[in-house]
């Protein structure tokens, strides 16, 4: 467990989906994770993965992002689920 730094994002876990009704994931290991940044020893692609910490990244003032490069591969998302830790990441 640890504590987030003044401008630090936390994702515990992210998925996306294909339609509207959440019902549909899109492949969590397709295509590459991207992200800003990546702190204390996490990657983005834990964020997909549900394992271990999940992702944190920044501080980068204002342009924190994370999501996926598919490499060429078109997909449509209609629905994102992000999970995020109350307080501290763990």
């Amino acid at each position: 467990m640890g504590n987030l730094a003044e401008g630090e994002w936390a994702i515990r876990h992210l998925q996306f989906y294909r339609n509207s009704e959440c019902t549909e994931l899109i492949d969590p290991l397709a295509g590459t994770a991207i992200a800003s940044s990546s702190n204390h020893g996490t990657t983005p692609q834990a964020a997909f993965i549900r394992f271990g910490v999940g992702w944190v990244g920044g501080p980068l003032g204002e342009n924190l992002y994370i999501g996926k490069d598919f490499e060429g591969t078109a997909y449509e998302v209609r629905c994102i689920i992000l999970q995020q830790p109350h307080s501290s990441y763990s």
